[in-house]
């Protein structure tokens, strides 16, 4: 459980989905940067949605706990401990996990990646994002392994 109430999580997902909408609202087609901050978490969530057993919000889950631990890495996130603390409730594992080269592949058919970059949501702070093209699918892939292999949240 993540210790939220029921009344705590229903206000919470009410908030967030105004502010989305109103995001999406003034950047329909994604071509500004506050409409792509709504991807955290979405370039190795997708990957992994694609070929594990997991649904798309609890891979996402494990691509937000990715994106914290790259942008610890990335630019000095000081929060990223906290944020995979509150996410462990939904850090669900599939019965097996994809391979290495599975995920690589599947990241490699991102549809935020413009040629051969791949367009990653990181974080300076909290709710402040920014659009990244200098990481690569196996930095993702070795957040993710990292993760994964106990050394943060397991």
């Amino acid at each position: 459980r993540s210790g939220w109430n029921d009344r705590d999580l229903e206000r919470n997902l009410k908030l967030a989905m105004r502010i989305k909408n109103r995001i999406v609202a003034t950047d329909p087609f994604e071509k500004a940067g506050p409409r792509r901050h709504l991807n955290l978490g979405h370039t190795l969530g997708h990957a992994l949605e694609r070929t594990s057993r997991l649904s798309h919000g609890r891979a996402i889950a494990w691509g937000l706990c990715a994106a914290a631990v790259l942008s610890e890495d990335v630019a000095g996130f000081l929060h990223a401990n906290a944020m995979q603390r509150m996410l462990k409730p939904f850090l669900h594992r599939p019965r097996s996990w994809p391979s290495r080269r599975a995920l690589l592949n599947a990241l490699r058919f991102d549809k935020k990646r413009a040629g051969s970059k791949l367009h990653s949501v990181l974080l300076h702070d909290l709710a402040k994002p920014f659009v990244t093209d200098s990481l690569d699918a196996k930095d993702w892939v070795d957040a993710f392994d990292h993760i994964r292999g106990g050394n943060r949240v397991y």
